[in-house]
C-alpha cells in the first residue's frame, strides 16, 4: 500500500515538473525584464535631464513634499523665488506629516521633500538648518514664568500631541529623557492643539518655525533645554538629480541664506 502511494506521488511530481519549470522560468524572465525596463527608464530620465541642462530649465514639473511648519514659513518664499526664475515649470505640493513625506518619496509620488534628520538611508539628503522645539503653555500656568524648561517639568501636565509631534521629534525627546507625561491628549492638529492649551487643557510642544506663524495670544512659548530638530531636503538616490530638483535646492538655500543676513 505504501509503495503504491509513493509511486502515485512520484508520477504526479514527475508529471507536474515541466509545468513547474515553466512557471519558475516565466517568473525569472519577468523579474529580469522588469529590472531591464527599470534600467531603461532610468537611462531615459538621465537623457531627458541632460537635454534640459543643455537648453535650460524652461519647462517640466516638480513635485514637493512638506509638513505644516515648512509649508507655512518657508515654502511661500522658496516657491516665489523658484517660479520667478523658472516660470515654465509646473509645481505641485503635497502637505503631510514627516512619515507621509518620506513614504511619498519612496513611492515616487514626489521628487523632493522636507524631512527631519536623520532620515532614510536610500535618500540623498541636503541638510538645511536647526529648529528649536518650544513648550507652549497658557500664560497663567506656573511654568510660564520660566525662561527655559526641562522635559521633566512637563511630566505632571496633560500633554497635547500636535500634528508635527505625533510621530518623530517629540516622541523621541520623551523616550530619550525617559520622561512620560501622566496624561496624553491626541489632537493631531497644530491649530487645535494651540486652542486646547489656551483653554488650559494641557501643554504642548511645537517647533519654533511653526510657532512664529501661530496666534500666540494668551500663551507662552518657552525653549526646552537641548531640544531641537534638524531640517533637510531629501531626494531620490540617483546618479543625476533632475534639473528641477537641483534648481529647487538652490532656491531653498538662497532663501535661507538671505534670512540669516542682518
Amino acid at each position: 500500500m505504501h509503495s503504491t502511494s509513493s509511486g502515485i506521488l512520484t508520477e504526479r511530481i514527475e508529471a507536474s515538473t515541466p509545468a513547474m519549470l515553466q512557471i519558475c522560468t516565466a517568473g525569472y524572465f519577468l523579474r529580469t525584464c522588469s529590472a531591464y525596463v527599470q534600467q531603461l527608464l532610468c537611462l531615459e530620465e538621465d537623457v531627458r535631464n541632460k537635454a534640459i541642462d543643455l537648453r535650460g530649465l524652461t519647462a517640466g514639473s516638480l513635485r514637493v513634499g512638506t509638513f505644516s511648519s515648512a509649508a507655512i514659513h518657508l515654502l511661500p518664499q522658496i516657491l516665489s523665488r523658484f517660479q520667478e526664475r523658472y516660470p515654465g515649470v509646473e509645481v505641485s505640493v503635497l502637505n503631510g506629516d514627516y512619515a507621509a513625506v518620506e513614504t511619498a518619496l519612496v513611492n515616487n509620488t514626489i521628487d523632493a521633500g522636507f524631512v527631519t534628520l536623520p532620515s532614510r538611508d536610500e535618500f540623498t539628503i541636503f541638510p538645511l538648518f536647526s529648529d528649536r522645539l518650544l513648550a507652549v503653555v497658557d500664560a497663567e500656568n506656573p511654568l510660564g514664568k520660566a525662561t527655559v524648561l526641562e522635559l521633566q517639568d512637563l511630566k505632571d501636565q496633560t500633554f497635547i500631541v500636535p500634528a508635527e509631534g505625533s510621530n518623530y521629534d517629540i516622541g523621541k525627546l520623551f523616550a530619550q529623557a525617559d520622561v512620560y507625561p501622566q496624561k496624553w491628549l491626541n489632537i493631531n492638529d497644530d491649530y487645535a492643539a494651540i486652542v486646547m492649551v489656551r483653554r488650559k487643557l494641557g501643554v504642548t510642544i511645537l517647533p519654533e518655525l511653526l510657532v512664529r506663524e501661530l496666534p500666540m495670544r494668551g500663551l507662552r512659548a518657552i525653549p526646552l533645554h537641548g531640544s531641537e530638530r534638524q531640517i533637510g531636503l531629501a531626494a531620490h538616490h540617483s546618479r543625476f538629480l533632475s534639473p528641477a530638483v537641483r534648481a529647487f535646492i538652490e532656491c531653498t538655500r538662497a532663501v535661507l541664506e538671505q534670512a540669516e543676513r542682518p
